[in-house]
């Protein structure tokens, strides 16, 4: 539970309905939003702890949702090609793992 009088979320990243509290990053939102808007792709990278996740979840988020952008949900390109996969009929590892992670787990891989 948030504490009203603190903006401080605990040791996890701001979330979109904790926008209201996210402050302070204003011109790191603003440029990001622009960069996505302009590119077809804009990595995000910075050490663990950093305020990525929350960057994007309470500022950059919100801030396209409201000029009418489509939001799909946020992918994370990690972990281990599921068993019964070859490496080999996967053309984009990337697109691969972002797909996975949005996906059921039963459901085939090579589908």
């Amino acid at each position: 539970m948030v504490n009203k009088q603190s903006p401080y979320v605990g040791p996890r990243p701001y979330e979109r309905e904790d926008q209201v509290l996210f402050f302070g990053r204003s011109q790191e939102i603003s440029d990001l939003s622009s960069l996505i808007v302009a590119h077809s792709e804009v990595l995000v990278y910075a050490q663990s702890g950093a305020g990525k996740t929350s960057l994007l979840n309470a500022g950059v988020i919100p801030q396209l949702d409201k000029k009418g952008f489509e939001i799909l949900p946020i992918a994370r390109t990690r972990g281990l090609i599921p068993e019964n996969t070859k490496s080999e009929e996967i053309a984009n590892l990337y697109i691969f793992n972002a797909l996975i992670s949005w996906v059921e787990t039963d459901v085939d891989p090579t589908s």
